[in-house]
């Protein structure tokens, strides 16, 4: 069978394959043989199973997601399309002790390998060192060319997509040796996407930063926020773009930790948030903790900034059912040293591999390592 009667049968077989239900499912993840080499269909990972396709377009082996990544990390990334498990996944074909492999790295760590020829999944931890290797020269050959890649004018998702785990799964690997690499992205303007906030955040309540639109909306520049965290957990501090950018000249701002110091001592109860946001600039995130049960927190909207410096920490600003300024949380060590702050006894992830707060009941309890203390409103005016 011919090339585009491979693509055809996949096409194919992509709807045969998709599960029934209410939601329209993701798509599977195929691994094809063509023309003698093995690649992934699309550039595609996600989806509810991958399927190893021959050359003549026949399948080999359906190996179904809940085969390779532990049933907790799925309901992670579960949702009513299925679960999203390709999110900042390292994925590649390599040769590994003379075998074609796929293997993937997902951002919980998890590790995915599959013999294709023999069209069964190995175990990674058998081959843990010479997966490490491989990890590594992938993640340096990617963002080496980095900054090519993002400046291109033929820019795709899956090249984004693999600049975006490629950062994410240096910091992991403690790979300084891409600092510099990481260091010459930290400002690129790449769009994640465009966010309409919840009228459920209290800082909605006061008039939109952006006066021109007249509602609340905020860019989301998702390089940037992968960048500055690797950056810092690589143990160099980020020049001080902002993930979060509410009016155009955050595309081009970046505000260092020395002016969020000099700001801070600015900030007082009953400010708006564009008096915040003139004091400090946007924030780093926009973290929604104290839903869950047993929570002692209450972050609903709140801002975060990260600061660093000789005396690193996080500031978090909490909003009144009016919009306005009710307090202001000093968090050391600063967020961003995400789970180490969180005891081993404790259910992890607490954190978002992107540096956001995934559970913060832990933060509210005797699990969480650190020290929130309340800046503002001041012991004497509560």
């Amino acid at each position: 069978m011919n090339r585009s009667g491979i693509w055809v049968v996949i096409a194919f077989l992509l709807c045969l394959w998709r599960p029934a239900g209410a939601t329209e499912q993701m798509p599977y993840t195929f691994l094809v043989k063509s023309s003698g080499n093995w690649q992934v269909w699309a550039d595609y990972v996600d989806g509810g199973a991958i399927v190893i396709t021959n050359e003549d377009a026949r399948t080999k082996a359906v190996i179904y997601i809940t085969e390779l990544i532990h049933n907790e990390e799925l309901q992670r990334c579960d949702t009513t399309a299925g679960p999203i498990w390709g999110e900042y996944c390292l994925w590649y074909i390599a040769e590994l002790d003379g075998r074609s492999v796929f293997r993937a790295r997902t951002k919980y760590k998890s590790d995915l390998l599959i013999d294709l020829d023999a069209a069964k999944s190995l175990p990674g931890g058998k081959f843990r060192d010479k997966l490490e290797d491989l990890d590594r020269k992938t993640i340096v050959s990617i963002l080496e060319n980095a900054k090519r890649t993002l400046d291109s004018t033929n820019l795709t998702l899956r090249s984004v997509d693999a600049v975006h785990a490629a950062i994410l799964h240096a910091s992991s690997y403690v790979m300084t040796n891409c600092l510099p690499f990481i260091r010459v992205i930290q400002s690129d303007d790449y769009v994640g996407a465009g966010v309409l906030p919840s009228s459920s955040d209290p800082y909605t309540q006061q008039g939109a930063i952006d006066h021109v639109k007249g509602y609340w909306h905020y860019t989301f520049y998702e390089t940037r926020r992968l960048a500055s965290l690797a950056l810092r957990q690589l143990g160099e501090a980020p020049v001080g773009f902002s993930a979060i950018g509410f009016l155009p000249q955050d595309k081009t701002n970046a505000h260092s930790a020395a002016f969020r110091r000099t700001g801070t001592s600015r900030l007082a109860l009953g400010q708006t948030p564009k008096m915040v946001y003139e004091i400090l600039g946007p924030p780093d995130y926009i973290e929604h903790v104290g839903k869950e049960k047993g929570s002692g927190l209450r972050w609903n909207g709140a801002w975060r900034y990260d600061v660093d410096g000789s005396s690193p920490h996080s500031l978090v600003i909490s909003w009144d059912v009016d919009g306005c300024l009710k307090a202001i949380n000093r968090v050391t060590p600063p967020l961003w040293h995400g789970d180490s702050l969180i005891s081993d006894e404790s259910v992890k992830p607490v954190f978002n591999p992107d540096g956001s707060i995934h559970r913060g009941v832990e933060l509210g309890g005797k699990a969480f390592r650190g020290r929130i203390e309340t800046i503002i409103p001041k012991k004497s005016d509560r």
